[in-house]
């Protein structure tokens, strides 16, 4: 399967990083079913912050937005993708179970898929 990817980097386009990157946290949270108190205590990122990143009023340190992207499995090109996918045909299943997919160790992605999340049903994407 190829993935339509938007470069974020390559194009320059670092205003809307924020916009992006809160779209995408809120779109992974949503699809994972992962509610901010749950991700603040997994990654030790205070709840207010990660909403503020959300609501796409902050902007991630580096450090924090690769803690974030590792949580969901995702780099960070992948995890933006997620938040800017409305302007082309790649939808957010296709961007977040892409390294599973493709990956060799497909189980462990899997096992620590269903250990961060819980409530995400992945039998239902595989």
């Amino acid at each position: 399967m190829e993935i339509e990817v938007y470069d974020l980097f390559v194009s320059n386009d670092y205003k809307n990083f924020k916009k992006a990157f809160g779209n995408s946290l809120t779109r992974i949270m949503q699809f994972t079913k992962t509610n901010p108190t749950f991700l603040s205590k997994k990654i030790e990122i205070p709840q207010q912050t990660i909403y503020r990143y959300a609501i796409g009023e902050n902007e991630p340190t580096i450090s924090q937005a690769i803690k974030i992207c590792n949580y969901f499995n995702l780099t960070l090109n992948a995890f933006i993708n997620c938040g800017i996918i409305e302007n082309n045909e790649t939808t957010i299943e296709d961007v977040f179970l892409h390294r599973i997919i493709t990956a060799e160790n497909q189980n462990a992605i899997i096992d620590k898929i269903k250990t961060n999340f819980p409530k995400f049903k992945i039998e239902d994407y595989i």
